[in-house]
């Protein structure tokens, strides 16, 4: 078939004559609607790529922690320290929403003094410079004393 009569015959049918092999002896056409094709082709790639990605989830597996033993007391400490941050302030976001001051917050022995001087800084945020903190190593816990009765 020659390239007018192509051409024609694309027109008829309101389509597009798209060039399937160029480099072949005659080269190689084909009547297709070229928007419906090229749409066609973008969601196949898009299957592909969410297949793909599908592949690399990341599952839901606990791993085992294995400490040496000299990392292990940082470790633990920097871990712990963590966790009094967290604690504190969870304990300021309720006191945020009771509208008073947490007072005897439970702290590890080894930790008092950090968590005492997380607990006093919080509670001066809060409450100004009339707050006051002290924290007692023998009974495990960080006092902390502000003037409010309820509200800021």
């Amino acid at each position: 078939m020659t390239l007018k009569e192509a051409l024609r015959r694309a027109k008829e049918l309101k389509h597009d004559l798209v060039e399937v092999q160029r480099d072949a002896k005659p080269p190689v056409c084909k009547i297709v609607d070229y928007a419906h094709d090229k749409y066609k082709n973008d969601q196949v790639g898009k299957e592909r790529a969410k297949a793909k990605r599908a592949e690399v989830t990341i599952r839901p597996e606990v791993k085992d922690i294995h400490f040496t033993p000299k990392i292990m007391r940082k470790s633990v400490q920097l871990l712990s320290t963590f966790l009094i941050v967290f604690i504190i302030l969870s304990l300021g976001m309720m006191a945020d929403a009771k509208k008073q001051c947490p007072y005897k917050i439970p702290i590890s022995k080894k930790l008092s003094y950090c968590a005492a001087t997380l607990c006093l800084a919080d509670c001066k945020k809060q409450h100004g410079a009339d707050a006051s903190g002290s924290c007692s190593e023998e009974k495990g816990f960080c006092n902390c004393v502000a003037n409010c009765k309820g509200s800021r």
